[in-house]
């Protein structure tokens, strides 16, 4: 039962991105400030879930979900841009030029520095951003189709 609540609030909120490209716009482009502010800044203090057997750095999962919020918002908001294939292929070059950019630009930075697991979680998480948008999409052109 929480299950299809949970689905319901996301689906209303999703229709609702859609009507207001504005608010969307916004949203995006504060999720990239945010990126952009958190990457070049004074780094913030690591979180970490430590088990018997190895620690994990929660701050992975916090790049993973920037970037998935990222390309999920960029999506919604550029909607019918998206409806050819090719534009994909720019969505992603520029996520993970993104991706790799903030990371590699901390290397210039005395109080950063470069670390390849935010890299993968930076990367996975726009790959799961797109993965999912992306059926997203096809699914919705399907319908238009079939209607």
């Amino acid at each position: 039962m929480q299950h299809s609540c949970l689905l319901g609030r996301l689906l209303v909120m999703t229709l609702f991105f859609l009507r207001h490209k504005k608010i969307t716009a916004l949203l995006f482009f504060a999720a990239l400030f945010c990126i952009l502010w958190f990457s070049f800044t004074q780094s913030a203090p690591t979180m970490k879930l430590n088990t018997q057997d190895t620690s994990f750095r929660l701050d992975y999962l916090l790049h993973a979900l920037a970037y998935f919020v990222l390309i999920v918002l960029f999506v919604v908001w550029q909607f019918s841009w998206l409806s050819a294939a090719n534009r994909w292929i720019v969505v992603i070059a520029l996520g993970l030029l993104l991706a790799a950019g903030t990371e590699l630009g901390q290397m210039f930075l005395p109080t950063r520095s470069v670390n390849p697991y935010d890299l993968l979680a930076n990367v996975g998480g726009l790959s799961l951003g797109v993965l999912i948008s992306l059926t997203h999409v096809r699914r919705q052109a399907l319908k238009m189709e079939t209607e």
